[in-house]
């Protein structure tokens, strides 16, 4: 009989089983072992520990190092990088970075508490710390759902209404950077919570200008000199 292909919900009604034959119903170890798929030293360590702990001994313990032991931080100070890194991003914390990767963890962690963790280690941290490497969304800190929703059901059904009256095309425009520093990595955040960072850097090779209408007619500028009004109007005159 071999036991490594049985369930463990199963081996531990067998040692269950195989511990009674001994000591209630009188069978020797030897023959108990033989009965339920036990080695010797098997059935001699399971009697010993039922003599020392009773029922308790017969659950099945995962074997192997237990989730935290020999860790090089407490869980006080894991808690803490826990609530930072959700809480805060590298920059904000000044440092170099604006992602949370395991490379910056490392570091982060080096300067608090000066202990060294190796990038590979400190992946295994954070995945026990339930975080995941994720691709992080860019989100407007000054955005205000409520201003949108009242805009799209107020002001541009009105604004539809007379483009639709006049024989006009309506853009939907956007002046934007060209960032040499744009992040296109992924960063640790919450399994399930896709991060959102606030910026993606400040160090831009142009500027462009670029509208597109409901029907798909794109227009764009792309210019390395400032954003002015001047700028717009010679857009404006591309568009029409």
């Amino acid at each position: 009989m071999d036991n490594r292909k049985l369930k463990i919900a199963e081996i531990e009604i067998l040692r269950k089983k195989a511990v009674e034959a001994v000591l209630i119903h009188g069978e020797t170890q030897k023959r108990a072992s033989e009965l339920f798929g036990f080695s010797k030293t098997s059935m001699t360590k399971y009697i010993g520990n039922y003599n020392r702990e009773g029922e308790d001994s017969l659950i099945y313990k995962k074997r192997g190092v237990k989730p935290g032991t020999g860790s090089k931080l407490s869980d006080t100070q894991l808690g803490k990088i826990k609530a930072v890194i959700i809480n805060k991003t590298p920059d904000e914390l000044g440092m170099n970075y604006t992602l949370w990767t395991s490379k910056v963890v490392s570091k982060y962690v080096k300067s608090i508490y000066g202990v060294n963790y190796a990038e590979r280690s400190m992946r295994d941290v954070m995945s026990r710390l339930g975080f995941s490497s994720q691709k992080p969304i860019a989100r407007a800190y000054k955005r205000n759902p409520e201003k949108i929703a009242r805009w799209l059901e107020d002001e541009y059904p009105a604004i539809k209404s007379l483009a639709s009256k006049e024989g006009a095309r309506i853009y939907w425009g956007d002046e934007m950077g060209m960032c040499s520093t744009d992040n296109r990595g992924r960063m640790y955040s919450p399994k399930g919570i896709t991060p959102a960072i606030k910026n993606a850097g400040s160090r831009f090779k142009c500027n462009m200008l670029a509208a597109i209408s409901p029907q798909g007619f794109m227009n764009w500028m792309v210019f390395s000199d400032n954003f002015t009004a001047e700028k717009f109007v010679a857009f404006l005159g591309v568009c029409s």
